[in-house]
Formats: C-alpha cells, structure tokens, sequence
C-alpha cells in the first residue's frame, strides 16, 4: 500500500504503516517520508523489515520502523485480543507527531 500511495499521489506528505508487509519493487517510487509500526513478535513482517529499511536507504528514503517487542500482529486494534493498549497510547502519539511534522503544522 506505501508502494501504491507514496509514489502516485500528489502532494503526499507521509505514509503510515501499521503491520502491513512492505513492498519489495518500486521503492524508488515512493516519493514520501514512512513511518512504520511493527509487533515484534509478528516475525513474518518484522523479519521483511531489514531488506526495506536497506533499500530506502539506497534510494535515500526516510523510513523510520517502530518494533514493539512484545507485541503481536493488530497490537494497535482494541477489538482483537493481541491489542496492547501501551504500545497502541505510543504509536498515536508518534503517529501525531510525524504528521505534524511532514504537514508543517
């Protein structure tokens, strides 16, 4: 989705990613800074996050990956049971923060 959004929507300030799995192609198309939420015990995502965080590097993107250690997948979901009301209270916050940052607001 961060493929998708950061590289073909004008005027896109920012990328949020909460759990999803990153993109593998065109990430010299995404045009956007990306912060990225991640439960590190949701190691089918998390163990995809090094390669990423390589190449938009290579590409001098910013990403920035946030890895709750205890966390499952859907941490930040109040209606599932793997939902962990501490790191969910974080993420809003740093979420907050980043958009206000790339908005200039």
């Amino acid at each position: 989705m961060v493929n998708y959004v950061g590289s073909s929507m004008l005027y896109h300030a920012g990328s949020i990613v909460f759990y999803g799995r990153p993109p593998r192609q065109n990430i010299a198309n995404i045009d956007c800074s990306v912060l990225g939420f991640y439960g590190g015990e949701d190691q089918n995502i998390t163990n995809l996050i090094p390669d990423f965080e390589e190449e938009m590097k290579k590409h001098e993107k910013s990403f920035e990956a946030i890895v709750y250690p205890y966390a499952q997948h859907a941490f930040y979901n109040d209606t599932n049971p793997t939902y962990h009301p501490k790191y969910a209270r974080d993420a809003f916050a740093r979420t907050l923060t980043f958009l206000n940052r790339v908005t200039n607001t």
